[in-house]
């Protein structure tokens, strides 16, 4: 049923747009056969609406990010010690929410991505129609609005002295309180926040994956949950900002560490060196923290190695023990040189280990053969090649036996992305080393965010080549059928034959 009819021949569908980015609300669903809910067509006007909101909401968010740099050069100060006081408390906190608002922003234009060329991501991760660009950006955006202006009023409240008339201004622990709060809330609403969407049931399904990630050795793992797994060994330095704010919070500091303008320091710095790892029980369960993406990624290699047998799984998981010991020697590099030989030398080791295994085993793309990479990059043909591209065509081809599939994005998109991986994995050690010195603090969020867009990149061709291999598998059991139902009539007829001569 359409709200308004199109005009004769305007349809969606044929006019390019994205058929299933508007749902039925909970009072008028659309169901299909089965009872399953199935997606509807709407007007144009009401998509070009859509769209515009959409933009304008990306917009502002954009001039947030902007207008929140500013406001952090602002911040330097040594009159109110703003920085001081906003780096040595409330500073992990804004650091790990806004990378969260990032990364599902950058999940927002994956969708559109997959939309855009025909992958069929629903079917890989198992989400409903509902799951689409529009309720990621604008879910994203809702956060980010809070996150961020709670940020500008509490750096503007630093730097804004006491009212002389009396009047003093909101506390400035109100705005990072209402930024946390705030974003649970948000996250954890038990009801339907854009209901055509049907987000609250998205939100309770990926709390279940989370859940069953966390103990994935009791159960074997599909592609969804590897993915999300995947995901959340690029966001390590969050699990830390949200445990160093959880301590802030428990032990009191929050509120006695404050920058004394007389004094020209902090105030009680001891309450926060208990949220260092100068406290033993800190220590461990920060470090349980850093390494807790990658064991359980490792548990989910061995649960895979255990149920199928497939020594890549075992491959996979050599990788994730790397990552763990880079997390592990960063801890006790500056104790001694040869423990900081040692983490030099785990991290190029797993780095390159990890690039590796990107480009060849998570993206089908060349990465052994000169032949193979000459024809990536420049299109030679190649007759006998695993992945091959035709001078001819703007597109590359991937071969298995005698099936052929051709690559859904173009051949210079997979040549960028591998320049751009091989980049962004040179600072991906240090990212995630929490003992590491290399690199002042505040630099981390920039190599946090170069993560998150190699990780959304990474993200765009792994879905696309998880869906070639799907294809590829099930035409190669289709042709087995069929070479098998032609060898059973071949024998029943070659036994007719028999029969009709003896008689």
């Amino acid at each position: 049923m359409l709200v308004q009819p199109l005009l004769p021949g305007d349809t969606l569908h044929n006019l390019g747009f994205d058929e299933s980015v508007m749902m039925v609300g909970a009072a008028g669903k659309l169901m299909d056969g089965l009872g399953n809910e199935k997606p509807r067509e709407v007007t144009v006007d009401e998509l070009k609406a859509r769209f515009f909101v959409l933009g304008t909401q990306v917009g502002i968010a954009v001039q947030m990010f902007v207008f929140s740099v500013v406001i952090m050069v602002l911040a330097y100060d040594d009159a109110t010690g703003a920085i001081y006081e906003l780096s040595t408390i409330y500073y992990p906190l804004f650091r790990g929410l806004f990378m969260i608002c990032f990364f599902f922003c950058c999940y927002g234009v994956n969708l559109f991505v997959w939309k855009r060329y025909g992958i069929d991501y629903r079917a890989i991760l198992g989400v409903s129609y509902a799951h689409n660009y529009h309720l990621m950006m604008r879910a994203s955006f809702m956060v980010m609005s809070l996150v961020f202006g709670s940020f500008v009023l509490y750096v503007l409240t630093l730097r804004t002295p006491r009212l002389s008339s009396g009047l003093d201004l909101p506390s400035k622990h109100i705005w990072p309180a209402t930024a946390l709060v705030g974003t649970l809330m948000l996250v954890a609403w038990p009801r339907d926040l854009m209901p055509e969407w049907n987000d609250c049931a998205q939100r309770g399904k990926l709390f279940y994956s989370l859940l069953r990630i966390l103990v994935s050795p009791l159960f074997p793992t599909n592609f969804a949950a590897t993915f999300i797994a995947d995901v959340l060994t690029s966001m390590p330095k969050v699990f830390s900002d949200l445990l160093f704010t959880a301590c802030v919070y428990s032990n009191d500091s929050w509120r006695t560490v404050e920058w004394d303008r007389e004094l020209g320091e902090l105030t009680h710095r001891s309450r926060v060196s208990q949220c260092s790892n100068d406290n033993p029980t800190y220590a461990a369960i920060y470090f349980c923290t850093a390494i807790a993406p990658f064991w359980l990624r490792l548990m989910q290699c061995c649960r895979g190695f255990r149920d199928t047998r497939e020594r890549k799984h075992l491959y996979n998981a050599l990788k994730y023990c790397t990552s763990i010991t880079v997390v592990t020697l960063s801890l006790y590099a500056n104790s001694s040189d040869s423990i900081k030989s040692a983490w030099y030398a785990a991290s190029i080791i797993s780095t390159v280990y990890a690039l590796v295994w990107d480009l060849k085993m998570d993206w089908g793309l060349p990465v052994c053969s000169i032949g193979h990479v000459q024809s990536l990059v420049f299109g030679s043909s190649l007759k006998h090649s695993s992945m091959t591209g035709h001078a001819a065509s703007h597109s590359l081809k991937f071969y298995n036996g005698n099936l052929q599939k051709e690559r859904l994005y173009p051949r210079h998109f997979y040549t960028i992305a591998a320049g751009t991986n091989t980049l962004a994995r040179l600072g991906w050690a240090v990212y995630i080393s929490p003992g590491q010195h290399v690199v002042q603090q505040h630099v981390v969020l920039l190599l946090g965010c170069v993560e998150l867009l190699r990780r959304a990149q990474w993200a765009a061709i792994r879905l696309e080549w998880e869906q070639l291999n799907r294809e590829v598998k099930r035409e190669a059991s289709e042709m087995a059928a069929n070479d098998k139902a032609v060898q059973l009539w071949r024998e029943h007829n070659h036994e007719m034959l028999k029969r009709t001569f003896l008689f």
